[in-house]
């Protein structure tokens, strides 16, 4: 059984993960053709559209835009109690703050 710090995370060194999924030869295949197909002037051409349809109101052309540009937002979901109470409302700022820096500093170790 592999080795598991007090937050329950793996051990550094202790784990190896797999080499993940290979990239299946399909997927190869289609990423060839899209490469071919688009030149950057096409690509150019069509991003200059969005603009303009985006300035016009185009509610998609905005989103694609700001995907591209902007990456697509994350979903925020807040943890709930069974009885869907918010457990972290009843804090104090105080608290709250450690928590966020007892987060802050395991994701950066």
């Amino acid at each position: 059984m592999a080795e598991r710090d007090t937050n329950g995370r793996f051990v550094k060194g202790e784990y190896r993960g797999g080499p993940g999924r290979p990239r299946k030869e399909r997927e190869d295949r289609f990423y060839e053709v899209a490469v071919t197909a688009v030149t950057f002037q096409d690509w150019k051409e069509v991003i200059l559209a969005a603009v303009k349809q985006a300035k016009r109101g185009d509610a998609a052309a905005r989103k694609f835009l700001a995907d591209y540009l902007m990456g697509t937002p994350v979903q925020k979901i807040a943890p709930t109690t069974p009885d869907g109470e918010n457990p972290y409302m009843a804090l104090p700022t105080e608290e709250l703050i450690a928590i966020a820096k007892k987060i802050a500093d395991s994701d950066n170790g």
